[in-house]
């Protein structure tokens, strides 16, 4: 269920008094390109008369608020995510709005990515990547910008990379995402020892969407990946020991981390499928590729988009990577992605560029 007020809008940009048609979807979505964290954006104002007596809602009161810029521009600052309309009117308050006109804007989800007091010794002891967080956590910042590049999502990367949220994003409206060093920390009464299911998890309601809950990450999951991963981890020390190797085996670990963090935000942003026809909800999906398939259906060229090419002897991993001729990395790119369903939903609720689309000139 998405939040009510983040569907379903429609702008009126113009009137004989006001133009906001000059607002770019850039500026309307918080300015997506450059991954800004400031949680501000400044939209042109052409006013056409006395710049007096204005007025500034939003459709949805907690969405945004307002610095007036002197008339030719408004500062809007962020509040909770979703897409609104930004409303402005003239004249007397409690007169007739006869020349109001109105905005889509998106209003970014920002998500802290923050690591408990025993991230650091988990990294050392378990995945043998002492003194690598900040290369860690570059990669999977990386991964997680790609995946949500077509939606309205920002990462502040605190752990390694020493990123903060807005100092005025209100209490409440962001995600705190935490990366745990101890897997138990993971597994909630729903989980199965026997599986690999308890890498992590979303607290709240998951039948709605755009759910502001903490999330939960045990990167420690790897180690116990039936498939290469774990493979890969435990033959670190020859992998480790080159240059090129503890490059890549860096990158790999960065790029899985960022995908599952990627993974359990999807859950908070898109909910659970509880459509009356199913009868029960789905939370999962099977699909080639889907970054919300189960964790044991993304395979590790899913989650890392590097292929170990098999031999007659072994089918998913070989003693004398990464030799050369052994693998083919082909890059975050190769990465799962949202489903077309789930990226669907996001195109209304936290669009930008195409689906937040150009606004014609006022004529």
């Amino acid at each position: 269920m998405s939040p009510p007020g983040t569907e379903g809008l429609h702008a009126a940009p113009c009137s004989r008094r006001f133009d906001l048609s000059g607002a770019s979807p850039a500026q309307r979505a918080f300015e997506p390109g450059d991954h800004a964290l400031t949680g501000r954006s400044t939209l042109p104002l052409r006013v056409l008369g006395v710049a007096e007596g204005l007025r500034w809602s939003s459709s949805r009161p907690g969405a945004v608020r307002f610095e007036e810029d002197g008339g030719e521009s408004v500062t809007l600052l962020a509040g909770e995510p979703g897409a609104t309309l930004v409303r402005l009117a003239g004249g007397e308050p409690g007169a007739v709005d006869t020349e109001a006109v109105s905005a889509l804007v998106s209003v970014p989800v920002f998500v802290r990515v923050q690591a408990d007091a025993s991230f650091d010794a988990m990294l050392d002891q378990a995945l043998g990547l002492a003194g690598r967080t900040r290369e860690v956590m570059t990669e999977a910042k990386r991964v997680l910008e790609a995946i949500y590049a077509r939606a309205n999502v920002r990462f502040a990367v605190r752990a390694g990379l020493g990123e903060e949220l807005p100092a005025t994003l209100p209490a409440g409206s962001f995600i705190v995402a935490t990366m745990h060093g101890r897997l138990r920390d993971c597994v909630t009464p729903r989980s199965s020892l026997l599986s690999t299911e308890f890498g992590g998890y979303g607290e709240g309601d998951s039948a709605r969407r755009l759910v502001m809950a903490p999330v939960h990450v045990c990167p420690e999951i790897f180690t116990r990946h039936p498939d290469t991963m774990a493979a890969l981890i435990k033959s670190r020390a020859r992998v480790l020991a080159e240059a090129g190797g503890a490059a890549l085996y860096t990158a790999i670990l960065g790029r899985a981390l960022g995908e599952l963090l990627a993974h359990e935000i999807g859950h908070q942003l898109l909910g659970c499928d509880n459509r009356g026809e199913r009868r029960t909800w789905r939370c999962h999906d099977r699909l080639p590729g889907s970054l919300m398939n189960k964790a044991g259906e993304r395979s590790f060229t899913d989650r890392t988009g590097v292929v170990i090419k098999a031999t007659q002897y072994a089918s998913f991993w070989r003693d004398d990577f990464p030799a050369p001729g052994t693998y083919e990395d082909h890059g975050i790119a190769a990465i799962d992605r949202l489903p077309p369903d789930g990226q669907a939903v996001l195109d209304r609720i936290l669009p930008v560029a195409p689906a937040l689309a150009e606004t014609p000139p006022c004529p």
